[in-house]
């Protein structure tokens, strides 16, 4: 399909092609002649109803600013917009309300056309949290798809069918962390482990289980090469380790070791379906067998990478974050970052398993992402609540010098 491309590379000479090459309207693409938010609700709703009915079938494009006939184009006619900057807030905010879940991954082209009006390319991902449905008035909840004759109105059976796939992801991913740990617990991981606390990372997009989503390998292999700092460091280095990259059958390894041993400290497993294992079996060696704030920052800055390549390798979001302590029966909570002061009550159990959090978005920063999780650990500790954020839910991450 001629616009399946990088959404920031298509041209206005794109568009015309569609128009050239007869391309028509079908499940993956719908035109329209202009986008006007006047007038309330109901132009609004209609958009809505567009969105999420790409969002809950194959995903697609909607091209805004192109005439048609019969469902073929005929003339990029473009719309008066002027004010693009403004206009594509509009539509953001639009999308931000009466839609539940939010779509994520929505992408938003404006091409200015050589006449001098826009034409807008909008391309929404097929989600993998669905069904999304859009709220008309204060009981009137709709839920829309797509199929070659355009959008219709899910029946009450296609509505639990898409209901029970999305159950079936979530229990798949449940069981990828639970095959997961017990890989680490039984010694059967990619490099041997040292042994002693360990912290478990894993970022799962939802689409990890669709066949037809494969990472490229060797665009990630390009990135470490180039020496990009994601996957230089892992969770921690401190400068102690060597670190080695390769490919595997799973997909692609980066795994530290400390000088002249066969034991890693650590390592980072990156699936060829876009799901991230981080370990780390030293970090929490680096206080006094704690979990101080110390930990967390560099558990932050671990995930800000996680996301911004995930991002930077088009894997669609949303996806599930989770984070499992593992023989962590003797560790605390301290509140100084090198358990110099005052500690709390031991865990006192030897596996946690905190709850999986659902992260709609890879631009959301980490530390937002993690606070849910972090609460939890310090929950563990017999605390309500981890004590390093502010009231504007801000991190007080330590920066050692």
């Amino acid at each position: 399909m001629l616009l399946d491309r990088p959404l920031e590379t298509i041209t206005e000479t794109d568009l015309e092609a569609l128009i050239a090459n007869g391309e028509a309207e079908q499940q993956t693409i719908d035109y329209k002649k202009a986008l006007v938010f006047s007038g309330g609700d109901p132009p609004r709703n209609e958009f809505r109803k567009d969105i999420i009915s790409f969002a809950n079938a194959s995903g697609g494009h909607l091209v805004i600013g192109m005439d048609e006939d019969r469902g073929f184009p005929t003339d990029l006619c473009g719309q008066d917009i002027p004010d693009p900057d403004a206009f594509k807030l509009q539509i953001e905010s639009v999308l931000q309300t009466k839609i539940a879940p939010r779509v994520p991954g929505v992408g938003i082209r404006m091409i200015h056309l050589a006449s001098g009006r826009y034409a807008v390319v909008i391309r929404i991902p097929r989600s993998f949290n669905k069904p999304h449905q859009m709220t008309i008035g204060t009981d009137d909840f709709q839920f829309w798809a797509r199929n070659s004759a355009g959008k219709y109105r899910l029946s009450v059976e296609e509505l639990r069918s898409v209901i029970l796939q999305s159950e079936t992801v979530a229990e798949r991913i449940r069981q990828f962390r639970m095959d997961r740990i017990g890989s680490v617990l039984s010694e059967t991981t990619p490099v041997s482990l040292a042994q002693g606390p360990t912290i478990i990372i894993h970022v799962v997009p939802l689409s990890a289980f669709d066949p037809q989503l494969r990472l490229d390998m060797a665009s990630i292999e390009r990135l470490s090469v180039s020496g990009d700092p994601m996957l230089s460091r892992l969770i921690t280095d401190r400068g102690r380790f060597s670190t080695t990259s390769r490919y595997n059958l799973d997909g692609y390894l980066t795994y530290h070791r400390t000088t002249n041993s066969s034991i890693s400290e650590g390592y980072c497993q990156i699936y060829r379906s876009g799901i991230f294992e981080f370990i780390d079996a030293s970090l929490m060696s680096l206080t006094n067998g704690g979990w101080s704030y110390l930990v967390e920052s560099a558990l932050i800055a671990a995930v800000e990478r996680c996301f911004n390549l995930l991002e930077k390798l088009e894997v669609p979001a949303p996806a599930a974050l989770m984070m499992t302590l593992l023989r962590a029966e003797n560790l605390q909570i301290e509140r100084s970052p090198y358990g110099l002061f005052s500690s709390y009550t031991k865990f006192g159990q030897s596996n946690l398993l905190i709850p999986e959090v659902i992260v709609d978005d890879y631009k959301t920063p980490a530390h937002t992402a993690l606070h849910a999780i972090f609460d939890m650990v310090w929950n563990a500790g017999d605390q309500p609540s981890c004590e390093n954020y502010d009231a504007n839910g801000m991190h007080r991450q330590f920066k050692p010098s």
